[in-house]
């Protein structure tokens, strides 16, 4: 798996360096399938090609949750609170939204 990773690289290098205006677009599969590398080389990331909309709507939570930590760890409080308190609204699981609201609280500080 390996080589098919770093040949699919070699083949998005290639096609920018002989088309350098091009689009390039990466679908995730539900955020499995994207690494910093296809980040640096893709100028969009889809989370999933699934058109359903009750399926989407579950790889969209966990894509806004990832946000949230990414955010967290890049010292953007503001808008990590804002994407927790976000997933926290999409799921259904009490034990989840208390982790997530916390998590939200904890950033926010007293003020929030």
């Amino acid at each position: 798996m390996h080589e098919q990773t770093l040949a699919v690289y070699r083949l998005l290098d290639e096609l920018r360096r002989r088309h350098p205006g091009v689009k390039i677009e990466s679908c995730s599969s539900g955020g499995a399938r994207v690494d910093l590398e296809i980040l640096r080389r893709a100028d969009r990331v889809w989370a999933s090609d699934c058109n359903d909309a009750l399926e989407r709507f579950s790889v969209q939570r966990w894509t806004g949750l990832l946000r949230a930590h990414l955010y967290e760890l890049a010292g953007d409080a503001p808008r990590a609170v804002t994407h927790y308190r976000t997933a926290a609204d999409r799921t259904t699981s009490l034990p989840e939204q208390h982790y997530l609201r916390m998590r939200a609280a904890r950033l926010a500080g007293p003020a929030g």
